[in-house]
């Protein structure tokens, strides 16, 4: 079975880090879509905390995923990520060992 994943550098600040990498989503098809919630997950309370504790232990994060939602036009507490991460026991990063690698630059390119 062979797997696919991307590899990409993101360069700028937090928030352009983030518009680059919603310009890269956008292109791959069905992408953009499976990265947002589509109902609301959060309290305005629970939100209010999240970005507190991203701030601190993640500095730079609310930012990007600001940058990133802007750029798919849907707001940010839609973004998956703040669902996946915030009070759950989860994990936003993963490894795939290099002889399960493919590099490709097709969606790598700047925006």
């Amino acid at each position: 079975m062979e797997q696919q994943a991307h590899h990409i550098l993101l360069e700028g600040n937090n928030y352009e880090a983030g518009r680059a990498l919603g310009s890269i989503c956008r292109k791959i098809p069905g992408l953009s879509d499976s990265m947002r919630v589509k109902e609301a997950f959060l309290t305005k309370q629970d939100e209010t905390q999240m970005y507190k504790l991203f701030d601190e232990f993640c500095p730079g994060i609310n930012e990007e995923i600001e940058g990133f939602a802007d750029e798919l036009k849907i707001p940010a507490e839609q973004v998956l990520y703040y669902t996946m991460t915030y009070l759950r026991p989860s994990c936003s990063q993963m490894a795939v060992l290099p002889s399960r690698t493919i590099i490709s630059t097709e969606y790598l390119r700047p925006y």
